[in-house]
């Protein structure tokens, strides 16, 4: 009984080590893409009853992001992802601020939003055989606002602490496209599973919460190629 066992754990430790290594030749990729597109908001308000004139959707003037990215193919149609990304939104004046307007605010100008997000997910080749590969894949991935930058009196203002906002969001993100040799084209539209910036009523007298969804075209280039290729 003992001998079977070791030749079984023998047997199952020589299957984990071929496999390991055939995980190691398989093709993996790593690359760079920018996007640029425009990203639209929507701010819910907890309470019953809106002021007359109350902003409850926005969008951005335009939104642009860049990418580190790795690929690893499971098999001729399927690969896995994972993406590192930084978004730039550029917003009218005033779009985060919940203001009272009784003049103790000070306007500013050339508003941007910084985000940072990382995230993984699932490619499907549809024609793996083609030199001009098509592809859908969709990605989960978690949002981070980093800070806003505003213009006061021609003076660059940064914030960090995103008005006291809660601003960790999880997002899922969608994109078809092609892939050609080291090059892809795809569009992407991402969406907020739940609302960023939850802002207590205690705090602030209203408690709201902003939803974001925004599309965007996508460039990307392979830099580096391993495994079986």
């Amino acid at each position: 009984m003992k001998q079977l066992l070791r030749l079984y754990y023998l047997t199952m430790a020589n299957v984990l080590i071929g496999q390991f290594a055939l995980a190691q030749k398989s093709p993996w990729e790593v690359g760079i893409s920018v996007g640029y597109g425009q990203d639209h908001f929507n701010r819910k308000y907890y309470d019953t009853e809106l002021w007359p004139g109350t902003v409850t959707n926005f969008k951005s003037i335009n939104s642009w992001n860049a990418s580190i990215w790795v690929e690893k193919s499971l098999n001729q149609r399927f690969s896995v992802l994972a993406r590192l990304k930084y978004l730039n939104n550029k917003m009218e004046e005033n779009a985060l601020c919940l203001c009272n307007f009784n003049g103790s605010y000070i306007f500013g100008e050339n508003e941007r939003y910084h985000w940072g997000s990382v995230g993984t997910g699932l490619r499907w080749y549809i024609n793996p055989q083609s030199q001009v590969k098509f592809f859908t894949e969709g990605l989960v991935q978690v949002d981070y606002f980093v800070a806003y930058m505003r213009e006061v009196n021609y003076t660059k203002e940064i914030q960090y602490n995103a008005l006291d906002h809660q601003r960790v969001v999880p997002t899922f993100a969608l994109a078809t496209g092609f892939k050609w040799k080291r090059f892809t084209l795809s569009a992407e539209y991402e969406r907020n599973i739940a609302r960023t910036f939850i802002r207590s009523k205690k705090e602030y007298g209203t408690k709201t919460g902003i939803l974001r969804q925004g599309f965007n075209v996508k460039a990307g280039f392979t830099i580096f190629k391993g495994g079986n290729l």
